[in-house]
């Protein structure tokens, strides 16, 4: 059977933190009516009417009610956005401002409203264990019994308060990105917790509070120990001390599972991030969802990742231009006017029968034309090591040794020379049957040349100049008088590491040089598919 469509990804509900306010809350509750009714009780419970229970059940509803009811006011824009948001419709400012800062400060400040609410209940609860509890021991004063619940209440309270934090942030993390699309967290504000501040936190509520809590239920069973319930008060500290070590353990459990998702899921997101970025996938986006440290973290990662995209960009236009090993070069080292002398090859290549085909053709068929010759040359040097640095008209200049050195230039020149003879052989078959071939004149010559950045602080090329590239042009221009296709000089012979078979000319009177160059001819030049 065909499987059917993907189902859509499920939409967050528009008050994302009260089941996690009510679900702490009423287990913290739980707990702490358990302790005080039936672990340690304060004799809350009448013979026969079990009044302290049930205060306490309508003081925890009374008061998770009131602080429910005003937690939905006051995330009341942030469910109105994520409410847009699913209808596809526009935020308006007036209220993207407001949820964007809600939905950064509400972990901190919905745990904070409900430590308020407990020191309420604490208070509350005390006043009604000193008003209505019974006195189980010598031991046990108004004052004392009041201040145990009190105690009591603010410790669950403080755990309570805590496990909201983490969760609560654990569950608008995922959401702030839809209020945040451009990843500016950090930079709107808030109130900002930092990592160590969460580890310490989280250290407090597994460690230091059960220890306390601890502390005080042995204090207080020691204190009724003088009653004449001694006995079934020490009996009872086993059970006191089982239930503690539960809560506890439960309380680390809890605590270490939300500590671990809020820190150890951005470190692992940016570990595969990273993995993909390792293997060449620089559209990787990591989401921002805290302004600590973490969140500043994957927004530098972003930054980080668009400027490598940028310079992938850059080099790949610089490629398409001045080729990409001189893209490379500009980029690695910052553009500077001057240069350096040092060794290459030149070598100058030019359509011998170009205007009369022009004439015959549209000016779009002409650069037609003239693309699909280019890249049968480009590719003959390049496959020989060469790089094109410009094209002029429908010339070409290849340079062998510059800007990166070539050991042999002479000798790629020559076969680069010789592969985009075999290149034009096989344009003609595949571009121009039934047509007149395309003729080619190359001319290469070996010398010094200064290669490096010219022009102005405005507007700067890379190029190699001296009179090894002037003479490399007019040799290129003698193949017309010789009736040759491809010539090297005597300079460029004698650097070659290869046998080829030549025809020398008597030297030749170029224009601008006083001294004749002696040239020579490529016998017997490759068939296409040959380099």
């Amino acid at each position: 059977m065909r499987p059917g469509p993907a189902s859509p990804r499920p939409w967050p509900p528009l008050h994302p933190i009260a089941p996690v306010v009510t679900g702490a809350n009423l287990a913290g509750a739980a707990i702490c009516s358990f302790y005080f009714l039936f672990i340690e009780p304060l004799g809350l419970v009448e013979e026969g009417r079990q009044t302290g229970l049930w205060f306490s059940v309508v003081m925890t509803l009374g008061l998770l009610l009131l602080g429910t009811s005003l937690l939905r006011v006051w995330m009341k824009p942030v469910s109105l956005v994520l409410r847009l948001t699913r209808q596809g419709r526009a935020i308006p400012d007036p209220l993207r401002g407001p949820a964007q800062r809600k939905i950064i400060n509400a972990p901190l400040l919905v745990s904070l409203f409900s430590a308020l609410i407990w020191v309420a209940a604490a208070v509350i609860m005390a006043v009604y264990a000193m008003v209505y509890g019974q006195d189980v021991g010598p031991g046990d004063s108004t004052w004392f019994r009041g201040g145990r619940v009190c105690l009591g209440v603010l410790v669950a309270g403080v755990a309570a308060a805590g496990i909201i934090f983490f969760q609560a942030e654990r569950s608008l993390a995922p959401l702030r990105p839809i209020f945040f699309p451009g990843g500016q967290v950090a930079a709107r504000g808030g109130i900002r917790i930092s990592v160590r501040a969460r580890l310490f936190l989280a250290l407090l509520l597994t460690s230091a509070l059960p220890l306390l809590v601890v502390a005080l239920a042995v204090y207080n069973r020691t204190t009724l120990l003088v009653s004449e319930h001694a006995a079934r008060e020490f009996s009872g500290l086993g059970w006191l001390l089982v239930f503690m070590v539960g809560i506890s353990l439960l309380l680390a459990r809890i605590m270490g599972w939300l500590v671990s998702a809020n820190l150890a899921g951005p470190i692992h997101e940016m570990d595969l991030a990273m993995d993909r970025v390792r293997r060449g996938d620089l559209g990787v986006r990591l989401p921002v969802r805290s302004n600590d440290e973490l969140g500043n973290l994957a927004a530098t990662f972003n930054t980080m990742i668009e400027g490598l995209a940028e310079r992938d960009r850059v080099k790949e236009t610089f490629g398409r231009f001045v080729t990409p090993a001189i893209a490379q070069a500009i980029l690695s080292d910052p553009p500077r006017p001057g240069g350096q002398m040092t060794e290459v090859s030149v070598l100058f290549s030019d359509i011998r029968n170009y205007t009369t085909i022009c004439e015959n053709l549209p000016p779009d068929r002409v650069i037609q034309l003239l693309n699909n010759y280019f890249g049968y040359m480009v590719a003959a040097v390049e496959e020989n090591r060469g790089l094109v640095y410009q094209f002029v008209g429908d010339g070409i200049m290849a340079v062998f040794g510059a800007p990166v050195a070539l050991a042999d230039h002479a000798t790629w020149a020559t076969r680069a020379g010789r592969a985009m003879l075999a290149a034009l052989a096989r344009f003609n078959q595949e571009h121009r049957a039934g047509q007149a071939p395309l003729r080619i004149g190359i001319g290469i010559h070996s010398g010094p040349v200064v290669a490096g950045i010219i022009g102005t602080s405005q507007r700067m090329e890379y190029r190699v100049v001296g009179d090894t590239v002037n003479l490399a042009a007019r040799v290129e221009g003698l193949n017309k008088e010789l009736g040759t296709d491809l010539l090297i000089t005597d300079a460029t012979r004698r650097a070659l590491s290869l046998s080829l078979a030549l025809q020398g000319f008597a030297p030749q009177v170029v224009k601008g040089r006083r001294e004749p160059v002696e040239v020579f001819a490529l016998l017997e030049p490759p068939a296409p598919g040959r380099g």
